[in-house]
């Protein structure tokens, strides 16, 4: 993330701000149609591949993997097609390119394949296999990308930024799915028949699939909308804004990666003392990691986005808000995989739907009136909604604690400083040893 924050940062002062608005509507659009159009298969690997895993069911692995990736391939095509009508119908940012939509969909189709994929290998305990390309690869790339330009060394248009990514991410995937086949189990267990699987499959992902869509509009509709709404260059100040905010989530985000297939494991095992312990952890982490940049942000919001240019400041009350909603997020800990792996996923479903429409009512509302600062303030609040719903429905229906108690967040701090310390001796010793 840090990586994709610098990258974003070199290609804002490099890029004029309607290109860096494209830019940054792509990669937002990308994010919020690759949930949709994988119909799901992602959020349906979290709960069955460790289950299969524990019941060393290899066979059943393999077809769901073979199932999932023609799943995945019919949802993009699908997802082709809409964006085709949605770029006809002129929702998109004045002047926005074909070959950028065209470049889009590559992305995306790599993007879905790779996501599911990277669930495989999530629930089959390879989770550092499962974060190489796209936390690492794909982000050094970019960097390299943006660095070139900054510097002048090459110029690179949006679209062929976007292809680059597909390239990498479509070889990411090639290489995760040999290995995941390499990785599962081998077993003799009798499975269903494909055509019962294959509509059970269905059944649990769509739901998964229409939550998670909406929790991702729910972090990124407010670009989306925006882009219908607003100049490609308020786009682009906003984009840079919503990036920074993002950054809060990211001790979120690497502990859900972790932490989601455990939360499986031991919901299902009714091991609740652990699965309280995880959660509370993960919640934890989250926030200690989100407060000192929040407070940041919402401090010192113009020195914060001037490192993007000075035009960018137009979005400071902006990150105010964003980065005070991003906090809530964190403070409330990993709501939506608690409910993904108790497998109540009608009830995330409706939680989220009822989010997204006060989002869109908000967006329709405070964009004209309060422009940028309309659009943080209808994100802001839409997901400080959804996650108090879904906070209060796993404490009280599931009876697990999504938000970190002070006893979580000194243990954690105290492991935090601990950590840190041992650091600090190793490198001293290193010194003293040179």
């Amino acid at each position: 993330m840090v990586l994709v924050f610098a990258s974003h940062i070199l290609l804002a002062r490099s890029l004029s701000a309607e290109e860096y608005g494209f830019l940054a509507y792509s990669f937002e659009l990308i994010g919020l149609v690759a949930v949709l159009a994988g119909l799901g298969m992602a959020n349906v690997a979290v709960q069955v591949v460790p289950d299969y895993r524990i019941n060393r069911d290899g066979v059943a692995l393999r077809r769901f993997l073979r199932m999932g990736i023609a799943i995945s391939v019919g949802g993009v095509a699908i997802a082709a097609v809409v964006l085709g009508v949605y770029w006809r119908a002129d929702f998109v940012p004045d002047d926005y390119p074909a070959s950028l939509l065209i470049a889009t969909i590559f992305s995306l189709a790599a993007m879905v394949l790779l996501r599911f994929v990277q669930e495989i290998m999530r629930g089959l305990r390879r989770i550092a296999s499962a974060q190489v390309v796209e936390q690492l690869a794909w982000p050094t790339v970019l960097t390299i990308l943006a660095l070139l330009q900054f510097m002048a060394l090459a110029r690179f248009s949006v679209p062929e930024i976007l292809i680059f990514q597909a390239l990498l991410l479509t070889a990411g995937f090639g290489l995760l799915a040999s290995h995941a086949i390499r990785s599962l189990p081998v077993s003799d267990l009798e499975v269903r028949p494909a055509k019962e699987a294959w509509r059970d499959v269905l059944a649990v992902g769509l739901p998964l699939a229409g939550s998670a869509s909406l929790t991702v509009f729910l972090n990124r509709g407010d670009v989306i909308a925006l882009g219908a709404l607003a100049t490609p260059q308020q786009l682009g100040y906003y984009a840079a804004a919503a990036r920074v905010a993002g950054l809060a989530l990211f001790g979120l985000a690497a502990a859900n990666a972790a932490s989601a297939p455990l939360m499986r494991e031991f919901w299902t095992s009714q091991s609740r003392a652990e699965l309280q312990s995880i959660v509370g952890r993960t919640a934890a982490i989250a926030t200690w990691f989100s407060l000192p940049l929040v407070l940041i942000c919402v401090l010192v919001p113009r020195e914060v986005l001037s490192v993007f240019g000075d035009d960018f400041l137009e979005a400071a009350p902006a990150l105010r808000v964003l980065a005070a909603g991003q906090f809530i997020n964190a403070l409330t800990g990993p709501v939506g995989p608690m409910l993904v792996a108790a497998s109540r996923g009608r009830i995330y479903l409706a939680f989220t739907a009822l989010a997204a429409i006060l989002m869109i009512a908000m967006l329709l509302v405070l964009v004209p009136i309060f422009g940028l600062l309309g659009a943080a303030l209808s994100a802001a609040g839409s997901i400080a909604l959804l996650n108090a719903m879904l906070a209060a429905y796993a404490w009280k229906m599931l009876g697990v604690r999504t938000i970190a108690l002070p006893s979580d967040l000194a243990a954690t701090g105290r492991e935090v400083t601990v950590l840190i310390s041992s650091l600090i001796r190793r490198l001293a010793g290193k010194k003293d040893a040179g």
